[in-house]
């Protein structure tokens, strides 16, 4: 979070203001293994092998942009809490799109948008 907080105190929006104390500087993502926790255990390779090929997913997906990750037991399905913080482009823009890929479409759809608009 901190990294997140530092990021955004130099960020710019696109409009090259200064970025908004409400603004989105990282997000969560949670991925549950489909076991219930009681029901395997740790060192079940399956678990394991979820385990990898789930980071190993997010990893190239969002490479520097993912921060960490955090396993969790403590709920009836074991599951993980990743945090993915977008990078600030060379010209201070914070876009969370970049990590968010709903945002992303959004703004796909409103820049596509306006250009059919303009014609």
């Amino acid at each position: 979070m901190a990294l997140a907080e530092k990021q955004a105190e130099i960020a710019k929006d696109n409009l090259g203001r200064k970025f908004r104390k409400d603004g989105l500087i990282m997000i969560q993502v949670v991925a549950s293994y489909p076991t219930r926790t009681n029901e395997v255990a740790w060192e079940d390779p399956n678990l394991q092998h979820w385990l990898k090929l789930t980071i190993q997913f997010l990893s190239s997906k969002y490479g520097k942009q993912l921060k960490s990750v955090v396993v969790h037991s403590d709920e009836p399905f074991r599951h993980c809490h990743f945090s993915l913080v977008p990078s600030v482009g060379n010209d201070n823009r914070l876009d969370i799109g970049k990590v968010h890929p709903s945002i992303a479409a959004r703004s796909t759809v409103k820049t596509k948008s306006a250009h059919t608009l303009k014609l």
